[in-house]
């Protein structure tokens, strides 16, 4: 991690991790940071006021790699509540129903989970950001409203029972980004017959910040601070591609340039200077997104 140091009279590019405590949005942390720091900023990722864990914020110019660094895969550890649903599907929600909780074995819950790996389609829940015909749903959910939403595809690369105790299990998983875990809590209640809600979650891992990378809120204001990546050091997997002038010029006009290589997004760099990322297609890459001089 590069260090990062606590100065509002220098500008702050490039992403930082925080420790996301159960309680705040995680809009609300946002917010402290870009007082804190005097700085635009934004999260990679939300995570609901229940959840905790690692919380990746974009400062400065950083704020424009967002649509890139959101589709990175995140990791968690969740524990279910057998026997409880609610209308949120986790804790905080109004419960809807209570069942008892037979008396499962372990392989007929690994069974379950083994069911719920590999693609899959999930309906956002109805208490959730996502905008439909212009509004959040939870805004109509709180109205007492139900509509249709539509699926979407999402990926759960691995799901691992790491504790059972009758009506209550915890999962450690791996998945694409857009993953509701609230979900996946309830369909395990469903497919399992007793019903379900998520009673905790943790980020553990959002790319490539791990829960250990993460800074505290409490630490925010003690420079150095480690969980801290440079503008420069961010997108890892976009091949690097320096530039000489006056391929460079063109670039910071946001022209295309000639350059052969593999297709798909690449990171440009002019000396120590990451310009653009462009799109790579045949023998010429297109910037997408253009960084501007800190004079401009």
């Amino acid at each position: 991690m590069t260090e990062f140091r606590s100065n509002r009279d220098q500008p702050i590019h490039g992403a930082l991790a925080v420790q996301k405590p159960s309680g705040p949005t995680s809009h609300d942390i946002v917010q402290s940071v870009r007082r804190f720091y005097n700085t635009r900023a934004g999260h990679t990722g939300t995570l609901d006021p229940l959840a905790s864990g690692v919380l990746v914020l974009l400062l400065g110019k950083a704020t424009r790699l967002a649509r890139f660094m959101q589709e990175n895969e995140k990791s968690y550890r969740a524990t279910v509540q057998l026997g409880v649903s609610t209308n949120t599907y986790d804790r905080e929600g109004k419960r809807r129903r209570r069942k008892s909780v037979p008396n499962y074995s372990l392989q007929e819950v690994e069974d379950v989970l083994d069911g719920f790996k590999g693609e899959l389609e999930q309906i956002p829940p109805m208490y959730s950001a996502v905008r439909v015909e212009g509004e959040r749903l939870y805004e109509k959910a709180r109205r007492g409203e139900e509509i249709e939403r539509p699926p979407r595809q999402v990926s759960i690369r691995s799901l691992e029972l790491t504790k059972f105790s009758g009506s209550r299990l915890t999962v450690d998983l791996v998945c694409s980004a857009g993953t509701y875990v609230r979900v996946l809590a309830h369909e395990i209640g469903k497919a399992l017959g007793c019903g379900a809600c998520l009673w905790n979650l943790c980020r553990l891992r959002s790319g490539d910040f791990q829960l250990a990378d993460a800074v505290p809120l409490e630490e925010l204001s003690r420079p150095p601070v480690h969980g801290f990546k440079a503008l420069e050091h961010l997108l890892p997997s976009f091949h690097r591609v320096d530039m000489q002038e006056p391929a460079a010029r063109r670039v910071r006009h946001g022209n295309s340039i000639s350059l052969s290589g593999p297709p798909g997004y690449c990171r440009l760099f002019y000396g120590d200077s990451f310009l653009a990322v462009a799109r790579q297609t045949g023998e010429a890459a297109q910037p997408v997104v253009v960084f501007p001089h800190e004079s401009d």
